[in-house]
């Protein structure tokens, strides 16, 4: 799933970031290396944040 339509950022990518240590959107952008551009991606980031979050204590 696309998440950002600026940078071209699908939902794989965003994963990947937040198994990279990725703590908040902004880290995303910046372990990706992409400028945050218009913030429409940020509550879906979140969203996804939350999900692996979720995932990774429902696997301990």
């Amino acid at each position: 799933m696309m998440v950002c339509l600026c940078n071209r950022i699908n939902d794989g990518r965003v994963r990947a970031a937040i198994k990279a240590g990725a703590k908040k959107p902004a880290d995303v952008f910046k372990i990706l290396g992409v400028p945050l551009t218009c913030g429409q991606c940020r509550d879906t980031i979140e969203a996804i944040m939350n999900e692996e979050t979720r995932t990774v204590s429902a696997d301990e």
